[in-house]
C-alpha cells in the first residue's frame, strides 16, 4: 500500500518538470488522484482533503484554459 504513496509522490514531483502548464496540471491531477486513493486506504483525512482540493483547482484551471482557448479561435 505504501508503494502507492511513493508512486504518487514521483508523479507529483515529475509534474513540476513540465514546461507546459496544461501538462503540469494533468500530471499533477493524476498524482493527486493517486494520493486521494492512498489517503483513503490509510484513513488519512488531511491527505484526502489536501489532494481533493489540489485536484479541484487543477480541474477548474484546465477547464478555464480550454474555454479561453476555444474563445480565442
Amino acid at each position: 500500500m505504501e508503494i502507492l504513496g511513493y508512486i504518487a509522490t514521483v508523479i507529483v514531483l515529475s509534474s513540476f518538470l513540465m514546461k507546459k502548464m496544461t501538462n503540469l496540471r494533468v500530471l499533477n491531477s493524476i498524482g493527486a488522484c493517486l494520493f486521494i486513493v492512498y489517503g483513503l486506504l490509510i484513513a488519512s483525512g488531511p491527505i484526502v482533503l489536501t489532494n481533493s482540493l489540489i485536484l479541484s483547482i487543477n480541474v477548474i484551471k484546465l477547464v478555464q484554459n480550454e474555454l479561453e482557448r476555444k474563445h480565442k479561435h
